[in-house]
């Protein structure tokens, strides 16, 4: 499919999207296998439904796993221009962290509801903005944000209460979450430091919000492969600040920390598209990641209430809730009012029912992802292209 939209406002759907993205075969980071400008991007990815998503896909996800999500509204001019340099429609990466994976070594807990959320249940390690469905503790920075996997998912898609009052939600495309899960790799006790130890070191450190050079860099990198010389590839190449980080540099540095990721890369030059199925990202020790297995959040009152069982909300049709963050108003359990004081339990279908223990260190197999969707898609098979991606085809 192609497109000849010339609106920067539209992502990865306007005609010169991707155009200064590296050339596959010069790129040592993520290189991308989906196009670029007019050539609409492609992903390997399979939704489910808003149910099968929380009952057995999220009971699986193991620490280590990327959570990446798309915010379509086109009135943040700034994510737009984001998804239209990066070519694809993800515009946030976060990280999957359950201290039943390992209690002796994780410990971290919710940042804000640490008393109530149960230790068996999957966290988001994430690194966002204040603001709009932004930090819960950190109102005028943003930071690293530690926060139940569930609460924050189903928040993030209930575009008709985060939005502001000003804003028919009804006009924007539903908000999308997809998980992939880290495979073909053995999470040791050393693996679990690392990350215990690369979190700890960013805990307190903001977010990078501001448009400087280094910030934009990471976008342009068009042939930065082809030059040798060290005047010609500097100025082009981020340089490695992380007193103050962007999501996707949070997730690498820890993947660097925990040995996934090359200790050469730059985690500043990395962009949240790098860990979607536009590209395939470089890991080490044959590890390797799913396909996307995604879930969309309501498009209509209706669907909102009856599809996904959202309570009742606040505001009038055509208008949005207005709420930037929802403890202030429903407390630990979010919009959906989650019970996060109930243990997650395995399904038995995915990394679980082979009969290891919750704290088991096997990258958990795929059978969770291939159930069958609610709207009875077809399960496919699984192949692993080259790069170190595992992806259903």
């Amino acid at each position: 499919m192609c497109t000849c939209d010339p609106r920067v406002s539209k992502g990865e759907r306007c005609c010169c999207s991707g155009f200064c993205i590296e050339l596959s075969c010069l790129d040592s980071y993520a290189p991308n296998k989906a196009g670029c400008c007019c050539m609409l991007p492609s992903y390997v990815d399979r939704e489910v439904s808003f149910q099968h998503f929380f009952e057995v896909v999220a009971p699986e996800l193991r620490t280590g796993d990327i959570v990446v999500a798309s915010w379509p509204n086109e009135q943040d001019f700034g994510t737009g221009v984001s998804r239209c340099m990066a070519h694809s429609r993800t515009s946030h990466v976060a990280m999957i962290y359950r201290p039943s994976d390992c209690p002796s070594i994780l410990k971290y807990r919710d940042l804000k509801f640490a008393d109530q959320v149960h230790e068996s249940r999957p966290l988001l390690v994430q690194m966002i903005a204040a603001g709009e469905c932004g930090h819960r503790i950190r109102r005028e920075t943003g930071g690293l944000e530690v926060v139940d996997f569930e609460v924050y998912a189903k928040d993030y898609l209930d575009k008709f209460q985060h939005n502001p009052q000003s804003f028919d939600p009804r006009t924007s495309a539903p908000h999308r979450m997809s998980v992939r899960t880290l495979n073909d790799f053995q999470r040791t006790q050393a693996f679990y430091e690392a990350v215990e130890a690369a979190i700890t070191k960013h805990l307190d450190k903001p977010f990078n919000g501001a448009k400087t050079w280094n910030v934009m860099s990471s976008q342009l990198d068009m042939c930065q492969g082809c030059f040798r010389c060290y005047c010609c590839r500097v100025p082009w190449l981020a340089n490695e600040q992380l007193d103050s980080l962007f999501c996707s540099v949070l997730i690498a540095d820890i993947w660097k920390t925990a040995g996934l990721l090359d200790s050469k890369l730059i985690a500043s030059e990395m962009v949240p598209a790098m860990w979607d199925t536009t590209r395939r990202i470089q890991l080490q020790q044959g590890a390797s990641l799913s396909l996307e297995v995604s879930v969309l959040g309501p498009q209509t009152e209706q669907e909102r209430t009856e599809a996904m069982k959202y309570p009742a909300r606040t505001g009038q049709p055509g208008q949005g809730g207005g709420f930037d963050i929802s403890c202030d108003e429903f407390g630990s359990g979010g919009f959906w009012r989650v019970d996060v004081t109930k243990p997650s339990e395995s399904t038995g279908n995915g990394a679980t029912s082979k009969g290891a223990p919750t704290g088991h260190s096997e990258a958990p197999n795929m059978q969770t992802m291939q159930q069958p969707a609610g709207n009875g898609s077809a399960v496919t098979t699984i192949g692993k292209d080259q790069g170190g991606s595992q992806e259903k085809e």
